[in-house]
């Protein structure tokens, strides 16, 4: 690894340990990585295609954020190429959730372009199979369990993802386009998204690919949710950046948030919902 990134705990996801033991966790998915799908995206390693420097440089950023600075938690952090196979994508971030993040601290999601569609799409399998952590048996529970959790009258929490990017969130290969719908236990989801002129949008999606060509034929839209729990701040940057431009663009908005929400007040055990209580109350 470069030694200006201070960040020393990366190892290859190979099915061994993937990141030291720790409390706050990042989980970060780039772009589609052609050959690279689904596999770790290296910040000490240059992309081979180029249209992925922008993220690179973004994803480099993040590993150099030093933790002392903001609370003093340790920081893990998993990234991966995007990946079309969807259900891959999410195992393995259902994975790298369970070995390093701790239920009590800070957990943050970033996907551009189809690793938006990938960090939603584990956003929702938190929300169904890791919905409630016990504190007793120290456990990461399914909404299946409920029940059982209270009839054993074992205290437990809500687990929360404090922080889900979406940037130009979108699969054009497979025709996933426009906004989405974002699981309730998310707290807060800072999306970024362009769509092409209207004219185009009424463009068979053969057409579309001959227009715009490459990344350039995927876009985003305006994600909805439920707002007694997930707070979502849309930000519409049609005309301002086609596809490609989105991961530069939102660079310094993105870092800034990543931090903000590292940068945590105490967290309130008495609200029955684990994760950063930043509004003083459990949403």
């Amino acid at each position: 690894m470069s030694a200006d990134l201070p960040v020393d705990f990366w190892e290859y996801f190979d099915g061994g340990p993937l990141l030291e033991k720790g409390t706050d966790c990042i989980l970060f998915f780039g772009g589609f990585g052609q050959e690279d799908a689904g596999k770790p995206f290296r910040p000490d390693k240059e992309p081979k295609d180029k249209d992925a420097i922008p993220e690179f440089k973004l994803l480099r950023e993040i590993y150099k954020i030093d933790p002392k600075t903001l609370g003093g938690n340790k920081l893990n952090i998993a990234s991966f190429y995007g990946d079309l196979n969807f259900e891959s994508a999410a195992q393995t971030g259902i994975h790298a959730i369970r070995k390093h993040f701790e239920p009590q601290g800070i957990l943050i999601l970033y996907g551009l372009s189809v690793g938006g569609i990938n960090a939603l799409s584990v956003a929702r399998r938190v929300d169904s199979e890791m919905k409630f952590y016990g504190y007793s048996s120290k456990r990461l529970y399914a909404v299946s369990d409920e029940p059982e959790l209270r009839r054993r009258q074992e205290p437990y929490g809500r687990v929360r993802i404090d922080l889900l990017i979406t940037v130009d969130a979108g699969a054009g290969r497979k025709g996933i386009r426009g906004g989405q719908d974002v699981p309730p236990c998310v707290r807060r989801n800072l999306n970024f998204y362009q769509e092409p002129s209207p004219d185009l949008l009424d463009l068979a999606a053969d057409t579309i690919q001959a227009v715009t060509g490459g990344r350039r034929k995927t876009w985003g839209g305006a994600n909805v949710g439920d707002s007694n729990f997930t707070e979502i701040e849309n930000v519409d940057m049609s005309g301002q950046a086609d596809h490609g431009m989105m991961a530069k663009m939102t660079t310094d908005r993105v870092l800034g948030a990543i931090r903000d929400a590292l940068h945590r007040q105490p967290i309130d055990f008495s609200s029955g919902s684990l994760g950063m209580a930043r509004r003083g109350r459990d949403r």
